[in-house]
């Protein structure tokens, strides 16, 4: 997948041949995130209305097509998207919502298994530092102020989510590192 930020295109190339398979445009686009299922099966695209789309790729190199399964409507621009709880749950910065399972990639996890009890940490556009997953909900952890958090954070710019930490670089240039392992740490004796 690429795209091109001045003219709302995208273009989905094939890996292997570097063949155009489709391209198309669409006037919602403005900084999108995607990512990518584990099986290349389904692609996630937030757009800059706030939109987050599944695509379903799973016939796009012998059809040329493929179709938004499920549109979700976030408040603001996404800057952190991915699949979550083995490809059940679509995380944001916002929220994290369900993927009903007929919309799931085939590498998706069953319903019997239990919740992954991995827990990530998300940064959300209004400051506020969440925990979320672990098959728990969702909880506040702390509040950042505006001169230590981008005015316009960009997951893989200026913002970077890890397992345990939150890492952005403000506008004045500082790096600051929210390091939650103790926040994790507590989760897992307490809970």
């Amino acid at each position: 997948m690429c795209s091109g930020i001045s003219s709302n295109a995208f273009t989905l190339l094939d890996a292997t041949s570097g063949r155009v398979i489709r391209r198309w445009l669409d006037g919602r686009y403005n900084r999108g995130i995607t990512a990518w299922s584990a099986d290349g099966m389904r692609l996630l695209m937030s757009y800059s209305d706030g939109t987050v789309d599944l695509w379903d790729l799973t016939s796009a190199r012998t059809t040329n097509q493929f179709h938004t399964l499920l549109q979700i409507d976030t408040p603001l621009l996404t800057s952190s998207l991915s699949f979550a709880d083995g490809h059940r749950y679509i995380a944001t910065d916002h929220d994290v919502f369900p993927i009903p399972p007929q919309h799931r990639p085939p590498c998706a996890a069953d319903d019997d298994m239990p919740p992954s009890p991995e827990i990530l940490p998300r940064l959300r556009k209004d400051g506020w530092v969440w925990l979320v997953g672990g098959g728990k909900g969702e909880r506040r952890v702390c509040w950042l102020p505006p001169a230590y958090r981008p005015a316009f954070p960009t997951f893989d710019i200026n913002i970077a989510t890890l397992s345990d930490s939150i890492r952005l670089v403000t506008d004045s240039g500082r790096l600051v590192v929210l390091d939650l392992k103790k926040w994790f740490d507590y989760e897992s004796t307490h809970c």
